[in-house]
């Protein structure tokens, strides 16, 4: 493993049994590395093996889906032979997850600020609770959010499905963690909030900070990602710099994905633009 790699999966194979009892692949030798700051897209169609990936790298691995060989290292440790309890560890303090629906990472029948208050206390106990509310309140607004002790007081079903989305995502960067795997977090979001979710993960990579970003939608992730991996029925179709896959050095299965999608408007007719220059207007739902 590269020293400045956080995350590289190698010949990852998976298979899962149909109805009949036959074995289906799910995975087929899939690689990937991610460096430290980098922003990686995983994209593909429903069925294309996204989210086995990224339950695979979490160590949520479907019962009824048989990891058939590959490896998956993360700092420096071979996930596969690393104990329960230290990839429970990882998950969260070091690997952040943001799932497609909010209520998979939020309880409905707790308050927010529990939810919140719990995730502090078991990533950083550290903290007292005056200061693990100032960072929850911090994260909250960074998350643009407003009228946050409302926010706070109130059960999930209380607050619109915007705002669970960002107390998702706040939920899974309050321990900031090296890696967040964002699993079609943005597909469920009307325009205006969807916009500003890629503007908060933009923000969030930095330098020692990484991302790997689920979706199907190729634009999104140009606009998003340095690089980009392309998947047909859990194989490989394209890997490389999101630039120039969009730019048509690519695959005829990725081309189609690119003739698919509406005439592309900047007026200066540059490919992507940065997640920083996403021209919405700023959401409050």
């Amino acid at each position: 493993m590269n020293a400045n790699n956080m995350l590289s999966v190698h010949g990852l194979s998976a298979t899962a049994q149909d109805a009949s009892g036959d074995d289906v692949q799910i995975l087929r030798d899939v690689s990937l590395e991610l460096a430290k700051g980098e922003r990686l897209g995983i994209i593909g169609q429903s069925g294309s093996g996204k989210t086995t990936l990224i339950r695979a790298i979490l160590g949520l691995e479907d019962p009824a889906i048989s990891i058939q060989s590959g490896t998956i290292e993360f700092g420096g440790e071979t996930m596969f032979t690393t104990s329960c309890d230290r990839r429970k560890e990882l998950r969260g303090r070091a690997l952040g997850a943001i799932f497609q629906s909010a209520t998979r990472s939020i309880y409905p029948f707790r308050r927010i600020e529990s939810q919140l208050l719990e995730v502090v206390k078991f990533h950083m106990p550290m903290l007292s609770k005056t200061q693990a509310r100032r960072r929850i309140t911090e994260i909250l607004v960074d998350m643009g959010l407003k009228d946050i002790d409302r926010i706070l007081r109130s059960y999930p079903h209380q607050v619109s499905g915007g705002q669970l989305q960002r107390i998702a995502i706040a939920l899974a960067m309050l321990p900031e963690p090296n890696v967040l795997l964002a699993d079609e977090c943005t597909s469920a979001l009307d325009k205006g909030t969807e916009a500003d979710v890629v503007r908060l993960l933009d923000r969030f990579t930095s330098d020692r900070r990484s991302l790997l970003f689920v979706t199907h939608d190729l634009r999104l992730a140009g606009r998003l990602c340095h690089k980009m991996i392309v998947l047909l029925r859990g194989e490989v179709q394209d890997a490389g710099e999101s630039a120039s896959i969009l730019s048509g050095n690519c695959t005829e299965y990725t081309r189609s994905l690119l003739n698919a999608m509406p005439p592309w408007a900047e007026a200066d007719g540059t490919w992507p633009p940065a997640a920083t220059d996403y021209v919405l207007e700023s959401s409050n739902v």
